[in-house]
């Protein structure tokens, strides 16, 4: 089971890692399958996830182990095999937002479709690899099975020193610190502040939109695209695009 998370745990993102901007949300993963009448994982989904996990490892393997990131040209066989899933990603709110913002400054438009195209100069990463269920009957039944067989606190434990490296050190090999970069970090957790640290070299505390500029990198932390309001405060992404624009 270690083996499948750590699989997870070094995969940081998708689209391109030497992109201009790093959109930074809170998780990537959780809740994949419904259990049938029956108790049972639905063996459609339990396909899936399974193949959705052999591709994590290959690319882990292939990558000699170290952090690495998904394109949609590497998922391209899944999504053809698995069509519902690009049609997930084509109605995600969290994906049409950050297009939103990524095109009000791009001449190259992107869509919710190809916001994960190797090419693009964008990169959507998550400060964790699962979802933050607190309790481990809550966690869903492929997750226990397949990749962790605990709850959210635990695997933190476990496992963020190492996450967190993870992403600050593949932002820090693709930076071109002559060019400059943007991270927007979406949603509320500390961990924000953690990377932003080992990335900058100097402590961060974030303060929702707020910017940061540094050494050539401009960091703003909003709210989280996709829920209906964080702190009680709805995401606006023309709000964003002009705290971005000053």
């Amino acid at each position: 089971m270690n083996k499948n998370l750590n699989a997870l745990n070094h995969c940081i993102g998708y689209g391109n890692p030497s992109a201009k901007y790093w959109f930074i949300s809170l998780e990537d993963g959780g809740e994949y399958c419904e259990k049938n009448e029956e108790g049972e994982i639905d063996p459609i989904c339990k396909e899936k996830e399974l193949k959705r996990l052999e591709i994590y490892k290959n690319k882990f393997s292939k990558n000699n182990f170290s952090p690495y990131s998904l394109s949609n040209e590497e998922l391209s066989e899944f999504y053809l095999k698995f069509p519902s899933e690009k049609e997930k990603v084509n109605k995600d709110i969290s994906y049409k937002n950050y297009c939103s913002i990524f095109n009000h400054f791009n001449t190259t438009k992107i869509s919710p479709e190809n916001i994960g195209d190797s090419k693009i100069n964008l990169f959507i990463s998550n400060l964790y690899p699962l979802s933050r269920k607190t309790n481990r009957s809550e966690y869903d039944k492929f997750v226990k099975d397949f990749i962790f067989d605990g709850d959210f606190k635990e695997w933190k434990k476990l496992y963020w020193e190492e996450r967190k490296n993870n992403i600050s050190g593949l932002f820090t090999k693709n930076f071109d610190s002559t060019s400059p970069a943007y991270i927007l970090c979406f949603g509320l957790d500390y961990g924000f502040n953690e990377v932003l640290t080992d990335i900058c070299g100097k402590e961060i505390k974030l303060i929702f939109e707020k910017k940061i500029v540094l050494n050539n990198i401009t960091i703003l932390h909003t709210y989280h695209p996709g829920r209906t309001n964080t702190n009680n405060k709805k995401f606006d992404a023309e709000y964003v695009i002009k705290l971005l624009s000053e």
